[in-house]
Parts: C-alpha cells; structure tokens; sequence
C-alpha cells in the first residue's frame, strides 16, 4: 500500500499532511493556472456538522467532480498541481471535502457516515451554489467506496442529493481478493485475511443499481493493487446489473489512470455523457 499521510488525533490522516491545499488561501481564492481558483468553503451538512469544502473554480466548467482519494492520494509533494491537472482533465470544476473535528484535523467523513448522511452533503454542495452543471464522485483506490456511497439520493424533485454520475478509479469492492492479491505467495496457505468493519460497508453493485446513474469503471494495466482482474470484474457485474457502465483500462499504475492522456480522455467522455453531450 501506498505511504499513508501524517496522522491527527484518534488516527486520522490529517490536514497537516496537505499543507499547500489550505495554507494561506485568502478569502477571496488563490489563482491558479488556465484561469481556476482555489477556494475554501463550509457548509453544513446535517449529521456529518460543518463539512470543509476545498474548490478549483473554473471559467465555463463542463461538470463539477468531486473527489475522494485513497490512503497518501493527496498526500504528496504537491496536492493542488495534481487536482488542478484532474480539473483541467475534466474540464470540470473540482470539490474536495473534510470533515474537521474540534481542532479542526480530521480528515474525510468515514464510508459509513457517507451511506447514512452522504444525499445532506450532496444537497448541501448544491444549495451553497457549488456545483456547476452535473455533479460527478470521483473516487480514487479506497476512496472508490465514498464516491459509491456518493451515489445514493432519498430526494424525489429533481434528485438534488444524488450525484449524476461515478468515477471508479483503480478501486475495487473485493476487499478480501484484493488482500490476498498482495500476499506473497509462500505466505498464502498460513495468512487468514481479517477485514476491518469499514470495509464491509461499501455495498456497491446494490448502491449503483439502485442510484441508476452513469458509471465509469477506470483501470490501470500496471495497478498491483486493484488489479485489472479485479476491476473488469466489477465492470461486468455492473453490466450484468443493467448499470450504465462503461470499462476503460490505461497503461498506468494504481491511482493514476487518469493522469495519463488515454485516462483523461476517458474522464472527459465521461463528463460529456453525463451532461447530455455538452
């Protein structure tokens, strides 16, 4: 597995580990490259309390993504090039949300407050006027689950607590194949894989047959962790599910696929399906 980041109390990853994401971004926005801006919003979200919403803002955005990324996603050299190259990818504006607790460290409302509380947080982006044109979870390795829970919506006018559309991006609901994938194999006959709580949440075929949104299954041919078995497994089964999948696999490694030219290709086509060709 990747590095994790620097961790807050209660073991959490913590804001302090993405320094160039919040640091000294005055109230009007930071500008950042083509013409985005980088904001930091809050809004409140029922259960979940006061969310912290990081935005790249851009001029005539196609959709808007917002993203959930796995252990160390965010966590590198520099967060806000990475996002600001997604955003430019998609031609889409970007969200990133947190949760803060009482020092205002905590990073990412868990799977399992997502499936219960995740359509507030959906409405709430919606009411505070931050989303532009469809609304897209993008879920990168263990965030693929909070992009899923994502996807639920209890609305009825007009679904504004449901997004539009899912990313998967190198993630995969097969836990337990996954970790027995990264088992050296003399160790496999004597190692009994035990899953935490957390990972047993994440009901993904039932949540997106149910949501009945547009999904994009992205895959990385050189990903040692969710492999491409494990993904082109996924995709099949949503098909078999009747879901609106569609499977693409790039030549990269685990939470990268959209980092490469093919991969962002695939992004944008996604976004233009999602918002009707647009």
């Amino acid at each position: 597995m990747p590095a994790p980041p620097a961790m807050g109390e209660g073991g959490m990853p913590s804001m302090a580990s993405l320094p160039g994401l919040l640091a000294a971004v005055p109230p009007e926005g930071q500008e950042l490259e083509n013409g985005a801006v980088l904001r930091v919003r809050a809004v409140q979200a029922g259960r979940l309390g006061r969310v912290q919403i990081v935005q790249i803002d851009r001029d005539a955005a196609a959709a808007t993504l917002i993203v959930s990324g796995g252990l160390g996603w965010l966590a590198g050299s520099d967060p806000v090039a990475r996002l600001t190259a997604l955003a430019a990818a998609a031609q889409a504006d970007l969200l990133v949300f947190e949760r803060p607790d009482a020092d205002g460290t905590h990073i990412w409302p868990s799977v399992e407050a997502l499936e219960r509380d995740g359509p507030r947080l959906v409405a709430a982006l919606r009411a505070a006027g931050l989303v532009e044109g469809p609304l897209i979870a993008h879920g990168f390795s263990l965030g693929g689950a909070k992009a899923v829970a994502l996807a639920q919506g209890r609305g009825k006018k007009g679904r504004r607590d449901q997004v539009d559309g899912v990313i998967i991006e190198t993630a995969a609901p097969a836990m337990g194949r996954l970790g027995e994938d990264m088992l050296p194999g003399p160790l496999k006959p004597f190692v009994k894989l035990r899953l935490e709580d957390e990972m047993k949440l994440a009901k993904w075929r039932k949540t997106l047959k149910q949501a009945r949104v547009p999904v994009l299954v992205l895959a990385a041919a050189g990903d040692r962790i969710a492999t491409p078995a494990l993904m082109q497994d996924l995709g099949r089964r949503l098909m078999r599910d009747r879901v609106a999948a569609s499977m693409v696999t790039v030549s990269a490694g685990h939470a990268a696929a959209s980092e490469t030219a093919e991969g962002a290709s695939a992004v944008r086509d996604f976004v233009r399906l999602v918002g009707g060709g647009r």
